[in-house]
């Protein structure tokens, strides 16, 4: 998993990457990766961040408190409090906005500890100037 954090104009503020080996689903996958991108934040007092996940079902774990007896109940906890803390918020963004997330994510670290990346990673550089220059990309739907 991993993500990154970007100041308002979607320049390299910090990002992360970690091997998890114990998430049964994607969504615990998402829901550890926005916990870590908020401890980085917290540490930074980064407060009044917009946390963009492509995950629906992680936003929405985080978003309704209605739901507290979920496996991921201790995470989405820490997350609802950071979150608080930070004077932040979740939301939902289609796949194609979060390229530069998964990007980070798909680097091929094996460690098991969180990696941070002070400086952006140089296989970022096109995919973080794209997003920033806020270039275009169509959605690929899926045929029936």
């Amino acid at each position: 998993m991993g993500g990154l954090i970007r100041d308002d104009k979607g320049q390299w503020v910090i990002g992360f990457h970690r091997r998890i080996s114990h998430a049964n689903s994607s969504c615990a996958v998402e829901c550890w990766a926005i916990r870590e991108g908020l401890k980085l934040a917290m540490d930074r007092n980064l407060k009044g961040i917009i946390v963009e996940t492509d995950s629906l079902a992680a936003s929405q774990l985080i978003n309704d408190s209605s739901n507290d007896n979920h496996e991921l109940n201790n995470i989405i906890c820490d997350c609802r409090f950071m979150l608080q803390w930070l004077e932040s918020e979740v939301k939902h963004i289609f796949l194609e906005g979060n390229h530069c997330a998964d990007l980070v994510a798909s680097l091929n670290f094996q460690q098991l500890c969180l990696v941070v990346f002070p400086n952006m990673p140089p296989p970022l550089g096109q995919a973080l100037y794209d997003d920033a220059s806020r270039k275009k990309f169509p959605r690929s739907r899926n045929s029936i």
